[in-house]
């Protein structure tokens, strides 16, 4: 597993959960922690995750967001939103598996490009090395020509949202300033060949 500033991600959430960071301290941890994290189990499909916020009501949580590419590339790029659904008061049932008794349509917006609103499923799952516990994922797939907008906006805030039973359901992301380890495995889904590693 190759890991991208995990130790600056662990220390910056050990320091959040203690309360004891000042003002300087968390715009510093803040510039650490946007960075891309490689997720691999060894298999062939690698998931780029970043790490965010999931906010319900009067609660917030932290959340993951990953992109992937298969072998067979394509012209779509799957995503993973993965949250702690109890740690933010979300029931679940609604959306949950094949059976699901509605859609959350997410409505992503990322920095000055115009929103695209996608339908997800969702499903409890790993959620990848990078979450504890079992994550509530919910799972899409993104053209690759708003991927390919989105991965060019360093630096700029990404949202997804949908309309929820207690209220607005936010996930929040800020893309991070260097992208390579994300277009190394999602650059054939892009139409464009994978970068090489360490390029």
């Amino acid at each position: 597993m190759r890991i991208y500033g995990f130790h600056a991600l662990f220390a910056g959430l050990l320091a959040a959960s203690c309360g004891i960071a000042t003002a300087a301290e968390q715009a510093a941890r803040d510039d650490d922690l946007n960075v891309w994290l490689i997720d691999s189990d060894g298999s062939p499909v690698r998931i780029a995750r970043i790490a965010g916020t999931v906010h319900y009501g009067t609660y917030q949580a932290h959340a993951t967001l990953g992109f992937q590419c298969g072998q067979g590339g394509g012209r779509v790029v799957p995503v993973e939103l993965a949250f702690n659904a109890s740690a933010v008061g979300f029931d679940t049932d609604p959306y949950e598996g094949p059976a699901a008794k509605v859609s959350a349509q997410l409505t992503f917006a990322s920095g000055s490009s115009a929103p695209v609103k996608l339908r997800t499923s969702g499903f409890y799952g790993i959620g990848g090395r990078f979450d504890t516990g079992t994550p509530f994922v919910f799972a899409t797939r993104v053209s690759s020509d708003s991927m390919r907008t989105w991965s060019a906006a360093h630096g700029e805030p990404l949202r997804m949202t949908f309309p929820a039973a207690k209220g607005l359901f936010t996930a929040e992301f800020r893309w991070p300033a260097d992208n390579v380890a994300l277009l190394r495995f999602i650059g054939p889904c892009l139409g464009e060949p994978a970068q090489a590693k360490g390029s």
